[in-house]
C-alpha cells in the first residue's frame, strides 16, 4: 500500500472465521515492500499459521523467535588460511588480480531476528486478533494484559466541562536536528536559550500562565547536541541547562538525550552523572533517556541505576507490543515516569491503536506524530475525547 507521505506495507492476521486485523509497517522504499512480503509469506505465515492467538504474550514469543537467514563476509582467521609455499608466486598473483591475498574472506551463513518494524506491525495485528478471540473490547483486553496494577486516573466532573483544546496539550516539542550544533544553537547555546524563552512567552499568551494544572511542559529533543557542543563537559552542560531552565520559567523543561556517547553503557553512566549534577544544584529540569532504551531489559537497567528522571518508550523500537507492555510495567513498579512516543512515520490506523494503548499504560505523556509538535497527557486526552463526543 502506498501512503501519501511514504510507502508502507499493511500486514493482516485472519482468523478462521474470516475476521481480519491489520498492522501497518513503514518501509524505507518501495523496494523494501517486496522483501517484507517475502518474509511474511515464507517466515511469519509458515510459523504462525494455525497457532492460537488466545494468549497474546505466547504468540508474541513465537513471533520473536522467528529468524531470517542471511549471509555476510568475514576475514579468514590466520590459523585457517591455506598455506602458500611460493611467496613470489603469491606476490605476482596479487599484482595481476588486484586482490589482497594476505587477508582472504569467506561467506558465512547465519540467522537474525525479523526487522523490528515488521514485528511491530504483526504484533499490532495479533493484539487486535487476541482481543477479538477473547471476546473483549480492545480497551478492556489491554487492561487484562498488564500483570502489574497500573494507576487509575480519577477525574472530576468540573474538569471535563468545556476546556479549550490547548488545555489538553501536555507539552510542546522542539527538536535539534543540525549536525552542527553551534550553528543552530549558538556557540554557548544562546540561540537555543532565546528560542526557548520565546516559546515560553508564546505559551503564556495562550492563556495558560498561572494555571499549574494545565501548563504544558517544554520538551527539548537534544539528540546529543549539548554533548557535542560542549565536548561532553558535564560542568558546561550543567551551566547551559541552568540557563535554559531560567529562560522557560514558570514552565517545566524536559531534555531528551542531552549527551551523545557511542556505547549504551557510557550513555547510561554519563546521563546518570548529569542527573546527579542537576539534583545537587536543585534544578527542576527533567532528563529524558531515549537512546539506549530499546527493550524491557534496557528499561530494567536504566531504572536500577536511576540513569534519568524519565524514560522514552518507542513502540517501533521495541518490536513486539508485549515488550512494550513489560517495559511499562517495570516503569510503574519503580515509579519511573515514561513518555510513550509515536513514530514520525505513523499511519492513522497505528496511531488509533497506540492511543488505546496509551490510555491503558498510563504514560506521563503520549507523544503524537512530530508534525504536530505537541504532546497529550493521557487523562486530558480522554477528557477531550469525551467532550468531543458530547458536542
Amino acid at each position: 500500500m502506498q501512503n501519501q507521505l511514504y510507502p508502507l506495507c499493511r500486514i493482516g492476521v485472519q482468523l478462521t472465521d474470516g475476521r481480519t486485523f491489520w498492522g501497518d509497517c513503514p518501509l524505507g522504499s518501495q523496494a523494501d515492500g517486496a522483501k517484507i512480503q517475502k518474509m511474511v509469506e515464507r517466515l511469519v505465515a509458515s510459523h504462525l499459521t494455525g497457532e492460537s492467538v488466545t494468549d497474546f504474550y505466547r504468540i508474541c514469543e513465537q513471533l520473536s523467535a522467528i529468524e531470517e537467514p542471511y549471509q555476510y563476509e568475514e576475514i579468514v582467521p590466520d590459523g585457517e588460511r591455506p598455506a602458500v609455499s611460493d611467496k613470489n608466486r603469491r606476490r605476482l598473483w596479487q599484482a595481476m588480480s588486484g586482490q589482497d591475498m594476505s587477508a582472504p574472506t569467506r561467506v558465512v551463513q547465519s540467522t537474525r531476528p525479523l526487522p523490528r518494524d515488521l514485528r511491530y506491525a504483526v504484533s499490532l495485528a495479533l493484539l487486535q486478533a487476541s482481543a477479538a478471540v477473547n471476546d473483549s473490547p480492545l480497551s478492556v483486553y489491554l487492561t487484562q494484559q498488564t500483570a502489574a496494577p497500573l494507576p487509575q486516573i480519577i477525574t472530576r466532573a468540573e474538569d471535563v466541562a468545556h476546556a479549550p483544546l490547548f488545555m489538553q496539550v501536555g507539552g510542546v516539542r522542539y527538536t535539534i536536528q543540525s549536525s552542527d550544533p553551534a550553528l543552530q544553537l549558538g556557540a554557548q547555546a544562546e540561540k537555543l536559550q532565546g528560542f526557548m524563552r520565546q516559546l515560553a512567552l508564546w505559551i503564556s499568551r495562550m492563556g495558560t500562565a498561572g494555571q499549574t494544572d494545565h501548563a504544558p511542559v517544554l520538551y527539548l529533543e537534544a539528540n546529543g547536541a549539548l554533548g557535542k557542543l560542549y565536548e561532553r563537559n558535564l560542568g558546561k552542560i550543567l551551566g547551559a541547562i541552568l540557563g535554559l531552565e531560567g529562560a522557560v520559567k514558570p514552565y517545566q523543561l524536559y531534555i531528551v538525550d542531552p549527551l551523545d556517547y557511542d556505547t549504551a553503557e557510557d550513555q547510561l553512566t554519563q546521563t546518570a552523572e548529569l542527573r546527579d549534577y542537576l539534583r545537587f544544584r536543585q534544578l527542576k529540569t527533567q532528563i529524558v533517556a531515549s537512546a539506549g532504551v530499546e527493550s524491557a531489559d534496557d528499561v530494567l537497567t536504566w531504572v536500577a541505576k536511576k540513569g534519568a528522571h524519565v524514560l522514552c518508550l518507542r513502540p517501533r523500537i521495541f518490536g513486539e507490543m508485549s515488550q512494550l507492555f513489560r517495559a511499562a510495567e517495570l516503569c510503574h513498579a519503580a515509579e519511573m515516569p515514561f513518555v510513550l512516543s509515536s513514530s514520525p512515520r505513523i499511519t492513522s490506523h497505528n496511531l488509533e491503536l497506540l492511543t488505546a494503548v496509551s490510555q491503558t499504560l498510563r504514560p506521563a505523556f503520549f507523544r503524537v506524530p512530530p508534525s504536530m509538535n505537541l504532546f497529550l497527557q493521557v487523562d486530558r486526552w480522554r477528557k477531550q475525547n469525551d467532550y468531543l463526543r458530547s458536542v
